[in-house]
């Protein structure tokens, strides 16, 4: 992965990143700056990448401690994905607001933050602009036909809704929206309500209707236009990946921090949070989806020690609570364990280091080698800690030194 030099980045996101590394923070910026592992890390992604590209179902685990720097890998691996030429989203599954078992509420912030590439943020953006380019005529039925031919097996709400996105609303003379039959015409909340519906918010069945209606979406009764399941949330994260690679990107990255957490819940939420990974881990058929999640060892602690012969009644029938053995299941996953930088590592973090300190503070050059010897001294001392907590000792370091 290529970066541009330090100095060419703006003071003020350079200041932003030493401020958060001196709070033992994560920061996307400091992933450009002070990456040191990369050569390692690369060879696992090409792996994945190789996989991906011969249409076999792939997936990624980063394991390591709390603080080795598993924010980081995945930062590094979104930016490699867009470069790669896939979508990428990165979501954090805080067991408070996103839990992974209420997988509408995962489904709503993968799609959120999906990034196409550095100016292209946004879904229902990116579906406009390409199917503009695609479709040959203006007529509303001939649109709606040529989008059906276009799109792939997908879930009925997202059908309709990518054909309401891709036309303008309906025109009604002044007299006609006098007319009783026309009285929930809104053209202006549309536009806002289709895209909510996309996003995975809930919209009133009959609002989201009439902004079909109006938008030449005629196949609205052909199937529900409502998601109740978690399953239903994951056929429709299936369907946009689908739709994704129509529009001539390679797939879906999708990067899950925090994985543990779903370790962290109790038994229910747990099997319901297992039986989802199970499609991005063991999925049925290949999908244009790559799922990169981060898991402390912890999480597979908690999958060996489950008891997996534990039994529930159905129906007066005894049945076994979990559907397999996932501690087994999941073995053969494709992992990449953190390790401690080496102390040549160390060495080409510390020179990146200070030289981002120096760029983020308008400081002029120094004497180097004193600084990095300092830094080498201090780092000697907290031999054993979380890297988080040494980097936040190396940055205190510099601010000692400067302020003298």
């Amino acid at each position: 992965m290529t970066h541009k030099s330090i100095a060419n980045y703006p003071v003020f996101k350079c200041r932003q990143a030493v401020e958060r590394l001196r709070e033992g923070l994560f920061d996307p910026l400091a992933v450009q700056c002070l990456t040191v592992q990369e050569q390692r890390f690369n060879q696992t992604l090409q792996q994945i990448w190789q996989s991906f590209s011969n249409n076999k179902p792939t997936s990624l685990s980063i394991c390591g401690a709390y603080g080795q720097g598993k924010s980081h890998h995945l930062t590094y691996c979104h930016e490699q994905a867009l470069q790669q030429g896939f979508a990428s989203s990165f979501i954090n599954l805080d067991p408070r607001e996103i839990p992974f078992q209420q997988f509408h509420q995962v489904y709503r912030a993968l799609v959120s933050n999906i990034v196409f590439s550095e100016h292209d943020h946004s879904l229902s953006k990116y579906w406009q602009k390409w199917i503009k380019q695609h479709i040959e005529t203006t007529e509303p039925e001939q649109i709606e036909a040529q989008i059906l031919q276009l799109l792939p097996n997908i879930p009925h709400l997202l059908k309709c809704l990518l054909i309401a996105l891709a036309q303008n609303t309906e025109r009604l003379t002044a007299k006609q929206k006098l007319q009783k039959k026309h009285k929930n015409f809104r053209p202006r909340e549309f536009p806002y309500l289709l895209e909510k519906a996309l996003l995975g918010e809930v919209i009133p069945v009959l609002k989201l209707r009439h902004a079909l209606k109006y938008r030449h979406c005629s196949i609205i009764r052909q199937a529900s236009l409502t998601c109740k399941k978690p399953h239903d949330w994951l056929l429709m994260l299936q369907g946009i990946a689908q739709l994704i690679k129509l529009m001539g990107l390679k797939g879906w990255v999708l990067l899950f921090d925090e994985g543990e957490s779903i370790a962290q819940l109790r038994l229910p939420a747990r099997h319901r949070s297992y039986q989802l990974l199970q499609h991005f881990f063991k999925p049925d058929h290949f999908q244009p989806i790559l799922p990169v999640f981060a898991f402390t060892d912890h999480f597979f602690q908690t999958l060996e020690n489950e008891d997996y012969e534990k039994i529930k009644t159905v129906q007066q029938q005894e049945q076994l609570y979990f559907s397999e053995n996932y501690a087994n299941s999941w073995k053969n996953i494709k992992q990449y364990q953190l390790q401690d930088l080496s102390q040549d590592e160390w060495q080409q973090l510390i020179v990146k280091l200070v030289e981002l300190y120096q760029h983020a503070y308008q400081f002029q050059q120094t004497d180097s080698v004193k600084i990095i010897a300092l830094l080498q001294q201090q780092l000697s001392h907290n031999d054993g800690i979380e890297t988080r907590f040494r980097l936040k000792a190396l940055v205190n370091e510099l601010d000692l030194y400067f302020q003298k």
